[in-house]
C-alpha cells in the first residue's frame, strides 16, 4: 500500500474512532444526566397527576415482568415527572450505547485490518493529550464538590447539592470516555486484534494467507480475540447486574455481596489483559 492510500486510510481511520468517541460518550453522559434531572427534578412541588401515575404503573408492570419480579418501584411516586425523565433519558442512552456498537462492528467488517502505525512521538503526543483531558476532567469534578462543601453550609436542599454533584460526575464521565476511547486510536494492532470477533473463523480456513499472515496463525488468533470477547461481555453483564442488584435490592448491600462480586470483575479483566496483551505481541506485527 502506497503512503497516499496509507494516509487516506488512516484519515478514515480517525474520523470513526472520533465519531465513536463522541457517541459512547454521548450514551454514557445522557444516562447521567437523566440520574442528575431527576433528581433536581425533586425540587419541584409534590403533586399527584393520574395520567401520568397510569404511564409509570405501566412501566413499572414491564419492568417487573422482564425482571421477573426482582426489580419494582415504588408505587407512590412524589414527582413522577422526575422519574419519567429518568426512564426515558435510559432508554435513549441505551438505544445509543447499542447502536454504537453495532455501527463500531460494522466498521471492523468492512476495515478489518489497518496497516499503518503511529510513530513514538505521535503516540506520546497523543499520551500527553490524554493525560490532559483526565487531569481536567478529574479537576472539574473534585472543584466542583469542594465548592458545594465550602458555600452551601447546608442551607441549600440535599437534592440541590446531590444534583449538582451528579452534573459535575456527568461532565467529568463524558470526557473521561471520549479522551479514552479517542486515545486509543493508536493502538492499531489491538484494533486488528479485535477486528477477528467479527470474522468467520471457516472463512480463514480457505486461504493460504490473510493480509500476509499464515491462516494458521489468524486462526490462531482468532480464538484468542473470541476468548476475550467472551469475557468482555462477561464482565460488563457481571457490572450491570451487580450495580442494579445493589441499586434495588437493599438486602444485597452488604461487603458479603459487593466484595466477591468486585473480586471477579477484577479477575476477568486481568485475565483479559494477559489475553490481548499475548495475542499482540504472538500474532501482530
Amino acid at each position: 500500500m502506497s503512503k497516499a492510500e496509507d494516509e487516506e486510510t488512516r484519515r478514515g481511520y480517525e474520523w470513526h474512532v472520533r465519531r465513536h468517541a463522541r457517541k459512547l460518550a454521548d450514551g454514557v453522559g445522557l444516562i447521567m444526566l437523566g440520574v442528575s434531572l431527576s433528581t433536581l427534578g425533586t425540587l419541584l412541588p409534590q403533586h399527584k397527576a393520574e395520567d401520568i401515575d397510569k404511564v409509570i404503573e405501566w412501566i413499572d408492570d414491564v419492568i417487573k415482568h422482564e425482571s421477573h419480579e426482582l426489580i419494582s418501584f415504588s408505587s407512590n411516586q412524589t414527582h413522577p415527572e422526575s422519574f419519567l425523565v429518568f426512564i426515558v433519558t435510559l432508554i435513549i442512552g441505551i438505544t445509543m450505547l447499542r447502536n454504537e456498537v453495532e455501527d463500531n462492528r460494522d466498521y471492523h467488517e468492512a476495515y478489518p485490518r489497518m496497516n499503518f502505525r503511529y510513530s513514538q512521538e505521535e503516540r506520546r503526543a497523543v499520551g500527553r493529550e490524554h493525560l490532559a483531558w483526565i487531569i481536567g476532567c478529574v479537576a472539574l469534578i473534585v472543584l466542583v464538590h469542594v465548592l458545594i462543601a465550602l458555600f452551601t453550609n447546608h442551607v441549600w436542599p440535599s437534592a440541590l447539592n446531590t444534583g449538582l454533584s451528579q452534573l459535575a460526575l456527568t461532565a467529568g464521565v463524558w470526557g473521561l470516555v471520549y479522551s479514552s476511547v479517542w486515545y486509543g486510536r493508536v493502538n492499531v494492532k489491538v484494533y486488528n486484534f479485535m477486528s477477528l470477533r467479527s470474522m468467520n473463523i471457516y472463512e480463514l480456513r480457505k486461504h493460504d494467507e490473510i493480509n500476509g499472515i499464515p491462516d494458521y496463525r489468524s486462526v490462531r488468533e482468532k480464538n484468542y480475540s473470541d476468548w476475550d470477547a467472551n469475557l468482555s461481555h462477561f464482565s460488563i453483564a457481571l457490572g450491570v447486574l451487580t450495580a442494579a442488584a445493589f441499586y434495588y435490592l437493599p438486602t444485597l448491600r452488604t461487603s458479603l455481596f459487593w466484595i466477591p462480586m468486585l473480586v471477579i470483575l477484577i479477575i476477568g479483566l486481568i485475565i483479559r489483559s494477559f489475553i490481548v496483551h499475548h495475542a499482540i505481541n504472538a500474532f501482530e506485527k
